[in-house]
């Protein structure tokens, strides 16, 4: 549900069979990936790549997260190492959508 708004705007889904934190980025750079949605876990995972340092992340414009709760320590981190650009959503499936959300503002 929360990715046909996308869809609707004609928008590609890139989905991936697996999350591999060094093919993730440089799937990133190589399609200049603009929105992407992942779980905290995947975020931490993201901050101990070593690639990330030298990544190109200049298309990113969100990154979505949600689905369990993130520290702020490692929030503070990936906003500095993978950019400005942190987004938290909670919703229920019950709801058929995102009910609540912390904006890229919001974490600012």
């Amino acid at each position: 549900m929360l990715m046909q708004p996308y869809l609707f705007l004609g928008a590609t889904l890139v989905l991936f069979e697996k999350f591999e934190p060094a093919h993730f980025l440089a799937e990133v750079a190589r399609l200049q990936l603009t929105h992407v949605f992942m779980v905290p876990a995947m975020i931490n995972m993201l901050l101990a790549e070593p690639t990330l340092a030298t990544a190109d992340l200049s298309s990113l414009k969100t990154l979505a997260y949600g689905a369990a709760p993130m520290a702020p320590a490692r929030i503070r981190e990936a906003w500095q190492r993978i950019g400005p650009v942190l987004s938290q959503g909670y919703g229920a499936s019950e709801s058929t959508s995102g009910v609540t959300r912390l904006s890229t503002v919001d974490h600012a």
